[in-house]
């Protein structure tokens, strides 16, 4: 399913950066765009967050970025958020393994133009970058079906140490607190999450943030 407002032309020519720590399948891309004069030879590739950063920052007006979530380098949503804050005119495609509703809405939120799934249809995929690129959105239909998660500043940083497997005194250290304050924070995330051992928060960490499927 997808959804447009204020539709513009997409530009004459079109810079787009694929990123993807899987060259089959970044090649796969990259053959699949060039079939359309409008892309021509300026399709840049990046296998890690650090090489979309680089080549973003080097100049090339990139106008469109079909971005994995689980790169070398990424933090699943909270990249999404960040690559749409800093590079707010860049328009962005996640293209992931990861089918789970929550993520799906959770990276729309963050900020990206369209959400696919790497089982997508050729077709469809262009259809979603042709809308994206005349100021469209594209929003799978079970984006729609999946409960929105809120959480602070604090519980996102706690999140993300979860995901990495992290302890308690490891937490601690990572973000300059005391090992009692941490553990005061996790147990109201726990709660919050709806689990009741470490194990399962670190599985509903990985999974709220789109972390383990490439």
């Amino acid at each position: 399913m997808s959804m447009s407002e204020n539709q513009a032309p997409a530009p004459a020519s079109l810079n787009v950066l694929i990123a993807d720590d899987q060259t089959l399948f970044r090649e796969g891309l990259r053959l699949l765009l060039k079939r359309f004069k409008a892309f021509s030879d300026r399709i840049y590739m990046a296998g890690s967050l650090d090489e979309v950063i680089r080549i973003l920052n080097g100049g090339h007006d990139i106008h469109l970025m079909l971005i994995d979530l689980n790169m070398p380098g990424m933090q699943g949503v909270l990249s999404i958020r960040r690559l749409a804050q800093e590079y707010p005119d860049v328009k962005m495609l996640v293209v992931s393994a990861n089918e789970s509703p929550m993520v799906m809405r959770a990276c729309l939120q963050a900020g990206c133009n369209g959400y696919l799934t790497k089982s997508a249809k050729p077709s469809v995929m262009l259809s979603a970058i042709d809308l994206i690129l005349k100021g469209g959105s594209y929003i799978p239909r079970e984006a729609f079906s999946a409960k929105p998660w809120k959480f602070s500043a604090r519980q996102e940083q706690l999140l993300i140490q979860l995901a990495a497997g992290l302890s308690n005194r490891e937490i601690a250290q990572a973000l300059g607190l005391s090992e009692g304050t941490v553990k005061q924070y996790m147990f109201a995330l726990m709660r919050q999450l709806g689990v009741s051992n470490r194990t399962q928060a670190c599985l509903k960490a990985r999974e709220i943030l789109g972390i383990g499927l490439a």
